[in-house]
């Protein structure tokens, strides 16, 4: 009889055992499991920050071109200043009835201008705009020449024209002002070489 007891003791001691190795077994997968769940998830937390790294220098990088592009195009839509050589023409003046000096350009294409004539220290507007077509000539009368004080040097400020204006609608995205009542969009500073006395002949 203490045999058979003891045979019994024993076989619930194994099986007891047993359902703990099992237990052991179970909840060491169970941890193996939830440290690669956790090595998954930080895995694809990095792999999110690398992302979005990327797609942050990805946005920069065509922010940095869309800029650059912007600006050649404000380059490029510039007003051409004229030829030193071919800027001036000296004609009959019919407001003062004397021959006098203009500035001569023809613009590319349709401008908002404005300007101003300098003479030592003082300045005063030039008569011209506020519209300047493309394609025509504009004269912009300056002074009359060597008969009294001559201007030294012009300052004309443009923008793009703006809608209902004459020629073909354009227009320049880089951002800068383009209201005319405000800071010029482009802008030229131009010298004004003198025109000498003719000397006197004996």
């Amino acid at each position: 009889m203490a045999t058979a007891l003891a045979i019994i003791a024993v076989a619930i001691s194994i099986a007891a055992l047993s359902v703990s190795i099992w237990t052991a077994l179970i909840n060491r997968r169970n941890a193996v499991a939830a440290e690669d769940s956790a090595v998954s998830a930080r895995l694809a937390a990095e792999a999110a920050k690398e992302s979005a790294r990327h797609s942050e220098k990805s946005s920069e990088s065509a922010a940095v071109v869309a800029h650059a592009e912007t600006q050649r195009d404000h380059r490029a839509l510039r007003p051409e200043p004229p030829l030193q050589e071919s800027m001036l023409r000296r004609k009959h003046n019919s407001r003062t009835h004397v021959s006098g000096r203009f500035l001569v350009f023809t613009p590319q294409r349709t401008f908002r201008v404005a300007g101003d004539a300098l003479i030592g220290e003082s300045r005063r507007p030039l008569s011209l705009g506020p519209v300047i077509e493309g394609g025509r000539e504009v004269e912009v009368y300056l002074d009359e020449g060597a008969r009294g004080p001559q201007v030294e040097a012009v300052n004309l400020r443009f923008w793009p024209a703006l809608a209902g204006d004459p020629g073909e609608e354009w227009a320049c995205q880089c951002g800068r002002n383009t209201d005319p009542s405000g800071s010029p969009h482009w802008e030229w500073a131009i010298t004004i070489p003198p025109q000498r006395k003719p000397s006197a002949v004996f």
